[in-house]
């Protein structure tokens, strides 16, 4: 698909891709001698749409439901009942050998780089293996894959090195070209750039929305940030206790992320560090800042001399010593 894409601020005239309707996923837990039996509603009542060529952010606090919701879309795990239309299919009522040939169609990329990949194989062996499942010859394969390596703009010679050769980053583009290998309609991003550097994580958004351009992709992105949401995404999912809390264009996240009304959408860290003395922070190389967004497990790093740090901050801010000599 190259055809046009609506531009931001006016409605999309394309055709919904994905359509959920009424999803539910209750898990249960088994109890015995020593601690009750427990349910736990993990999705309730979700509903959306997302059209070709959009990016629906789903936002929330860990335990919210994001990746449950996100799982029940692939059929990775069974929903308890509601209907999920991807492309014109239920995925909801076929069963797994029905869902085989569709399966292509909705494609995900994980969070943790260093783990999807498969340590004991070569690149371009694990980048192939997904068209040849189904039915693509292997120079045509091959082929497809040096076509989207200078798409992600990674050099052609990678498929003959392994995972450990490469940086976070370049393992997060290649788990990208990975999921675009077999031509699928939809792009799922569960928390993609949370584990990456910040420096890097810019140019994997960039990319992300370029490649949506490109192929008119259906992007579904996962994520605490609230600020990335708002920049990136057409419109925002906001999930509380398994709940669509809230559904919101890009416009109005910005809003709320300005002037959030909800304590935990403006949740600060519950711990304090202690830090030490000035004179001692006088002698380390360097300092890292860091400022914590709405998933308290990352923070942002900001490499900055001693001495400008200190007179502009003060020792209370930072603190983290390096090794010298």
């Amino acid at each position: 698909y190259s055809g046009p894409i609506a531009p931001s601020g006016q409605k999309n005239p394309n055709p919904v891709v994905i359509s959920v309707k009424g999803l539910n996923k209750t898990f249960h837990t088994a109890g015995n001698m020593f601690k009750k039996s427990r349910t736990v509603a993990a999705v309730r009542d979700v509903s959306f749409d997302v059209r070709r060529g959009e990016t629906l952010g789903i936002v929330g606090e860990s335990g919210s439901g994001k990746t449950t919701l996100v799982r029940c879309l692939m059929r990775l795990i069974d929903p308890d009942n509601g209907s999920i239309d991807i492309t014109g299919v239920d995925f909801a009522s076929k069963t797994s050998s029905e869902l085989r040939e569709h399966r292509k169609d909705i494609q995900i990329v994980f969070q943790d780089p260093y783990g999807s990949l498969n340590p004991r194989r070569n690149v371009g062996s694990q980048l192939i293996q997904g068209p040849m499942n189904f039915g693509v010859s292997r120079k045509e394969a091959q082929e497809r894959v040096q076509r989207l390596l200078k798409i992600v703009r990674m050099p052609p010679d990678c498929v003959h090195r392994f995972p450990n050769q490469f940086s976070g980053g370049q393992r997060q583009r290649l788990c990208i070209a990975r999921a675009l290998a077999v031509e699928p309609k939809v792009l799922i991003a569960d928390e993609a750039v949370s584990a990456l550097d910040v420096s890097i994580q810019r140019e994997v958004l960039n990319l992300i929305n370029d490649i949506r351009d490109q192929f008119g992709l259906t992007v579904v992105f996962i994520t605490h940030d609230l600020r990335v949401a708002a920049q990136v995404c057409d419109n925002v999912i906001v999930m509380k206790e398994g709940v669509r809390w809230r559904s919101l264009s890009s416009r109005k996240s910005q809003r709320m992320l300005r002037k959030p009304k909800r304590n935990w959408l403006n949740r600060k860290p519950r711990f304090r560090w202690r830090w030490p003395s000035r004179s001692a922070a006088e002698n380390w190389g360097f300092l890292i800042t860091t400022s914590f967004v709405m998933s308290r497990r990352t923070p942002t790093c900001v490499l900055r001399s001693p001495e400008k740090t200190l007179n502009a901050y003060g020792t209370r801010n930072f603190a983290i010593p390096t090794t010298t000599g």
